[in-house]
């Protein structure tokens, strides 16, 4: 594939490294289930939810072992912390089924087995909400690692973690990183190429996840839903989805765990983000052993959550025959009519024989059922296209009422806030005033007695002064 890089991209290219995933036995899931009804996912707890629970951790002497001389692990700070993030959900979990991909004869699964991200995107199963806003809570980057804490248990987000738990190499190169592609790299024309047709392309307007070809549009959703999930606008690929859709078709290998890390750590920081990677952390959760009995599980198995043939329908995307194509790309219906002229001749050379009109009627059956059935297809798909649109649309204004309500909530706790230390400082102020105005007082009482005292020794004794006499002892 031909492409251009831009002037600000350096270094040469990268020939392709192929890191294959390695087996590895995940902790088995825990026995709890929950079920799906209505659409959506049921909140199930153990009988172990009777007992109270404080949701920075069950175990605050292993907290204070694991975390000792680290005062950024302190039980104070991580509830301080952990109260932002309450509230806060997870993004839309996804999973895929490559197999099932690959034999739909698409590419990208192909391409990513060679980098080894296989594992990882068809992660599902458990998830437990409120230890993952623990684990952003306590998230952190400390002398070149990152590192979190989930009920008490210290553990860093190393490559062997990322493996054992991802199938995840970190060896490859960053988006950042611009040696991996070519010197004449340019991210327009690796859009156009990425386009199912050049009408598609108009200069100066903004990217459409829409305009793609089939096999680049679920690349694109399978990095931007999955792999590098962002709290952005999807329906736009970016420069950097277009730099991992270049790297992933090119045989280039991404360091995937640090591209991970770079958005675990912005959302540890931010305020008003939904939570990504939910999924992986509760995978990460049972490959530390850590007790999940008193918390609540969500499953997340169901088909409202796979990236299959449903959802890809929902996108305006069919098969027709042995090839998946938009469904406005399939301007055509191919009907063999010749079988219906020959008939048709016949029976009105049949009906002509027998005295009636050989015209309509004998063009009838074959025309009308097989362009019925063809239109009934088309408007059944226009639908479903305009409800996804509308359900999408849905989500979308909801995810942006849920971040204003978040912003709103932080900016009348900050008001809050400030409103009790401000309270607090006048009343320290008013404090400090009384004591010192009665310490003011009563040095100028002091003092007054003094002068009275040392006023009556210096008075003269009369000599008539009769005194007592002086006791016997």
């Amino acid at each position: 594939m031909e492409a251009k890089v831009s002037s600000s991209s350096r270094g040469k290219y990268c020939p392709f490294r192929t890191t294959r995933p390695k087996t590895v036995n995940l902790h088995p899931l825990y026995s709890v289930s929950a079920s799906m009804e209505g659409g959506h996912p049921k909140r199930v707890k153990t009988t172990a939810n009777r007992r109270s629970r404080s949701e920075f951790g069950s175990s605050s002497a292993q907290a204070a072992r694991e975390g000792r001389g680290d005062p950024y692990y302190s039980l104070i700070l991580q509830e301080t912390r952990l109260a932002k993030f309450q509230g806060r959900k997870a993004t839309y979990v996804r999973y895929v089924d490559l197999t099932w991909m690959a034999e739909q004869h698409f590419e990208f699964p192909h391409e990513f087995e060679a980098q080894g991200a296989v594992q990882f995107l068809e992660l599902k199963g458990q998830v437990y909400p409120a230890l993952v806003r623990e684990f952003y809570a306590n998230f952190r980057y400390k002398d070149g690692s990152y590192w979190s804490m989930i009920s008490g248990k210290l553990f860093e987000l190393s490559e062997d973690l990322f493996m054992n738990v991802g199938g995840l190499s970190s060896n490859g190169y960053g988006v950042g990183d611009c040696g991996w592609v070519k010197e004449t790299f340019d991210a327009g024309e690796v859009y156009k190429s990425f386009l199912r047709g050049p009408h598609l392309y108009i200069q100066g307007e903004l990217t459409k996840a829409g305009s793609l070809s089939v096999e680049n549009r679920l690349l694109h959703y399978l990095i931007a839903y999955i792999l590098v999930q962002r709290n952005a606008n999807h329906a736009q690929p970016t420069v950097n989805d277009l730099c991992f859709m270049y790297a992933v078709k090119n045989n280039v290998m991404i360091n995937w765990p640090e591209e991970i890390l770079k958005v675990m750590y912005s959302i540890s920081t931010s305020q008003s983000k939904l939570l990504p990677y939910s999924i992986f952390i509760s995978r990460v959760v049972e490959y530390l052993h850590i007790d999940v009995s008193d918390t609540i599980i969500i499953e997340y198995t169901d088909k409202d959550h796979l990236v299959g043939e449903s959802l890809i329908h929902k996108m305006g995307i069919y098969k027709y025959g042995n090839t998946w194509k938009y469904q406005e790309d399939h301007t055509t219906v191919d009907i063999d009519l010749s079988s219906d002229e020959d008939q048709t001749g016949t029976e009105g050379q049949n009906a002509t024989a027998q005295g009636e009109p050989s015209g309509s009627a004998s063009q009838v059956p074959g025309f009308s059922l097989a362009h019925l059935d063809a239109m009934e297809q088309r408007l059944n798909n226009r639908m479903d296209l305009h409800f996804q649109e509308l359900k999408d649309s849905y989500h979308a204004d909801l995810e942006q009422c849920e971040e204003r309500l978040y912003a709103y909530h932080d900016n009348q706790y900050q008001n809050m806030r400030n409103m009790v230390q401000s309270s607090v400082e006048t009343q320290n102020r008013f404090i400090q005033t009384s004591i010192q105005s009665q310490s003011d007082l009563f040095s100028a009482e002091f003092q007054k007695l003094s002068m009275l005292i040392r006023g009556d020794q210096s008075l003269a004794v009369p000599e008539d002064a009769a005194y007592p006499p002086p006791s016997q002892s």
